[in-house]
């Protein structure tokens, strides 16, 4: 999403984007032929005769007590837990993407299970997208919800920023992000320097301490510490969402928390925490340089994607990203190596930083940042 955004941004000078949330009143599943025949769901008519014999003359009942009520008919909506409910939602809105997608070669929306973001190059034309989704929405029995539903208005226009522009699905008004605020697409805060979400920070080092004052045995203490809390920084790490400095005074805190719980003075050697299990030491993460892996083996994993379309569009992004930076429209494969590695000689003669930051900006920071400490 951040490069189809970037591009829009870039070529237009303005990116409008709604971020919405299907919410069912009771989806009109249709068992036609034409529906799910077509050639974007090409399922045909065994797939068909499964579905009805699965949803047709379905009932169910409530126990009570040593009864139960007689049979309640199901007539919409799609089981719970059904494998195969993820597949029929899928189809039943796919003409509506189809429809806001149309012929343009960049994305016009984005969606993941029943989280939706629709992007445009005017509020003109994200309004016009709004109101499509809306109306074919009805027409199966599926809504937008308003009260999940955020817009951001961001202008390359002097003053550079965001716009409140007001967006409207149906007759409900959408929440506008304004600026330092943000709003979470699929765990990504997305704004306009938007300001760190310390309040889940301080949440993750309560956690850790809660663990570390608990009636545990103290192995079972650091074991709990490993197993639970650091793999649950990943994806904060992944997305860049706490800058090093943060995870520096997470780092701090930690290590605190563990020379008390193994009755250590302050002063005692570090080496004994952060060291290997093999040489008698704890082996205990050091969330500062775990950071700094996760953003440089999230551009390694984008680029190095089994899925062909995934791998595409990273370098697609990677190198409209280096383009910027050597302010060359065609760039080789040498200019990425040498961003991506750090290379000083690229930036000579140009500003220090740019208004670009995405996964490969936050990555070559951290290059240099280690190719600095190199004596």
């Amino acid at each position: 999403m951040a490069g189809e955004a970037d591009v829009l941004f870039t070529t237009v000078g303005c990116i409008c984007e709604v971020f919405t949330l299907f919410c069912t009143r009771g989806l009109a599943v249709e068992f036609s032929a034409e529906e799910y025949e077509r050639p974007a769901a090409a399922t045909g008519s065994q797939f068909i005769s499964i579905i009805q014999d699965i949803y047709s003359d379905c009932t169910s009942r409530i126990l009570s007590c040593e009864t139960s009520t007689s049979p309640i008919p199901i007539k919409s909506g799609v089981k719970q837990g059904c494998p195969i409910s993820g597949i029929l939602f899928n189809i039943s809105i796919d003409h509506v993407l189809r429809n806001i997608q149309g012929h343009f070669e960049e994305h016009r929306v984005l969606a993941f299970a029943d989280d939706l973001c629709l992007l445009a190059p005017s509020a003109a034309e994200l309004q016009d997208m709004l109101d499509k989704v809306y109306s074919d929405m009805e027409k199966i029995g599926l809504s937008l919800n308003p009260n999940k539903s955020h817009s951001f208005c961001l202008s390359g226009q002097t003053p550079v920023g965001v716009r409140e522009t007001l967006f409207h699905l149906g007759p409900d008004t959408i929440l506008p992000i304004v600026e330092s605020q943000y709003h979470r697409f699929l765990g990504k805060p997305v704004g306009f320097n938007p300001v760190p979400d310390y309040r889940k920070f301080n949440d993750i080092i309560d956690c850790a301490e809660k663990i570390m004052k608990s009636h545990l045995a103290p192995w079972q203490m650091l074991d709990a510490l490993v197993t639970f809390i650091f793999p649950a920084l990943q994806f904060l790490m992944r997305t860049a969402q706490f800058k090093k400095d943060d995870w520096d005074v997470f780092d701090e805190a930690i290590r605190k928390l563990i020379k008390e719980t193994l009755y250590l003075p302050d002063n005692a050697c570090n080496e004994l925490l952060y060291g290997h299990r093999k040489s008698g030491c704890f082996g205990i993460p050091i969330a500062a340089e775990e950071s700094d892996l996760n953003r440089i083996d999230s551009a390694f994993k984008l680029l190095t994607s089994p899925d062909e379309l995934v791998a595409e569009l990273a370098l697609k992004d990677l190198q409209n990203t280096v383009s910027k930076r050597v302010r060359r429209t065609h760039v080789t494969d040498d200019d990425l190596s040498n961003y991506l590695s750090g290379d000083l000689e690229m930036d000579e003669g140009r500003p220090a930083s740019n208004h670009v930051s995405n996964t490969w900006t936050v990555a070559r920071l951290v290059v240099l940042a280690f190719l600095a400490q190199e004596p």
